[in-house]
């Protein structure tokens, strides 16, 4: 989701951005990150799930990325990608007429962080290549969804972290790429709002941090950052991250994004260097994760389907009712 020449952006905000209530503490949003098990779920799976979500107050959803090569989650003749489902299709239809605000992510690059190490030339081109790959996937997004009033925005699924751009020089590609995004988002769909997420650790101080965030994403366009709370492997400790909340609250700007909280509602069970496995988070911890961002107007669960869903067995479903689901739970999925 660069361009070498800076582009001033001189609306900061789409004329029809949405504007979203603050959630009084609670939490009022999820990721989705679909792949290719997700593919296999019809409308009427979608409809349930999506029933389930609404009965704990969730009302926006995030969509983390609608393309992952090879794969693409809807059908579009003009992209090549070696496989198409129609997983968006059924997504998007179980959700008409159920009020939700839903945020489509576009073009995934699984080689990021690896392509974000290289040198400036190398850098600035990988980031060209990015933005191109972007504007095709809202093309085709326009195309499919363009008239769906529940779509409200895009999300950019490149993470900005706290570690790699710390030098100026570096921090100014990927500044630079995200302008240049969301100029192009803009430019062909004017109306629809722009999201991207952070995530920090205990390796860089919090004044760091808010510094370089501010550097890369104020008078750009950009209109909501998500801050993840690193909950899901306890970095930053519970105990530090109010340090890092604080920090980021206080320094608004006027062409500063809209702050949001994504809280981890999983605690990784795989050591380092291992496949990635989780369980979901314990719903005390979860509550005081709650309580730690109440600061912040948006808490968006990371995630639902994953986590919290209590189809997932007796963790998730623990979790569920804490957050006002009932205690019975669907059978569960494979």
């Amino acid at each position: 989701m660069a361009q070498c020449i800076a582009v001033i952006i001189t609306a900061i905000m789409p004329a029809n951005a949405p504007i979203f209530a603050a959630s009084a503490g609670k939490v009022s949003g999820t990721f989705i990150q679909l792949n290719r098990q997700s593919t296999e779920y019809s409308t009427t799976q979608w409809k349930a799930f999506l029933t389930r979500m609404q009965a704990i107050g969730i009302d926006t959803v995030f969509i983390q990325w609608t393309a992952e090569p090879p794969v693409l989650y809807f059908k579009d003749n003009d992209l090549h990608f070696n496989e198409q489902y129609d997983a968006l299709e059924r997504l998007m239809e179980a959700a008409r007429g159920m009020s939700f605000s839903i945020f489509l992510g576009l073009q995934n690059d699984s080689e990021f962080w690896k392509e974000i190490t290289a040198r400036d030339k190398a850098l600035r081109d990988y980031f060209l290549v990015r933005q191109a790959q972007n504007e095709r996937v809202q093309a085709a997004l326009l195309k499919a969804f363009g008239k769906r009033d529940d779509w409200v925005g895009y999300y950019i699924p490149d993470e900005i972290d706290d570690l790699s751009w710390r030098d100026a020089g570096h921090r100014r590609f990927l500044k630079d790429y995200l302008r240049g995004t969301i100029r192009i988002l803009r430019e062909h769909d004017a109306r629809r709002a722009v999201a991207i997420s952070a995530f920090f650790r205990t390796r860089t101080a919090p004044e760091v941090v808010v510094k370089n965030l501010d550097a890369l994403t104020a008078d750009i366009g950009l209109d909501y950052l998500l801050l993840q709370d690193g909950a899901g492997n306890n970095d930053p400790p519970e105990d530090v991250l109010g340090l890092y909340y604080r920090a980021m609250l206080n320094i608004r700007k006027t062409h500063a994004p809209e702050l949001w909280a994504v809280l981890e509602a999983f605690r990784q069970t795989s050591g380092e260097g291992k496949p990635f496995t989780a369980e979901p988070a314990p719903p005390g911890n979860f509550v005081r994760q709650i309580q730690a961002a109440s600061g912040f107007k948006r808490r968006i669960l990371f995630s639902f389907p994953d986590y919290v869903d209590p189809g997932r067995g007796s963790a998730a479903q623990a979790l569920y009712k804490m957050l006002g689901g009932h205690s019975g739970a669907p059978e569960r999925r494979k």
